[in-house]
């Protein structure tokens, strides 16, 4: 509820809608915290081989289950709540949007040739530099295959909205 921190004079200042405060509105930023000895304990049982392919889903995989915190987290400015990832913390954009960060994470920990040229922390942004380098092709011309990455608009504005990695294809 506004207190009256939230007026100068009459005018009412503070830009949140009205609401009463709950645990939602307390993030803990110390909560689920994590750094790179803590990524790279979970890649001790992957052997990177000349598979490159094979070698982005094994490290991918190890990911499954993992979700953003939500005990951690900060609200943009639209006032969605952002949860804090390891892909995003990996990046430098602790709260961002994780998909291209995750992609970005398991190019790296997979050892892919030159992955530092191929990252990015936005999928639209990803798809355009894939574009550039010459990897990407549209869907109509291309069958996925293990390994490669897919990038999904699901808005239908013709822009990449996340990115993932094809695991299995049928």
């Amino acid at each position: 509820i506004h207190t009256d921190s939230c007026y100068s004079g009459e005018e009412l200042i503070c830009k949140k809608p009205e609401h009463r405060h709950s645990a939602e509105c307390f993030p803990n930023i110390t909560a689920d915290l994590e750094n790179a000895s803590d990524w790279e304990n979970m890649f001790k049982n992957v052997t990177i081989t000349n598979d490159v392919s094979q070698n982005l889903i094994s490290v991918a995989s190890t990911q499954v289950g993992y979700a953003e915190s939500s005990r951690n987290y900060e609200f943009d400015s639209y006032a969605k709540k952002k949860g804090y990832t390891r892909y995003g913390e990996w990046y430098g954009n602790p709260y961002g949007d994780w998909s291209a960060m995750f992609v970005s994470f398991c190019l790296n920990y997979a050892d892919v040739e030159d992955s530092d040229l191929l990252q990015n922390s936005g999928a639209e942004a990803m798809r355009l530099q894939w574009t550039e380098e010459g990897l990407f092709e549209e869907a109509a011309f291309h069958t996925p295959e293990k390994g490669e990455l897919v990038f999904l608009d699901t808005d239908a504005d013709l822009s990449a909205d996340t990115v993932g990695i094809v695991k299995d294809y049928t």
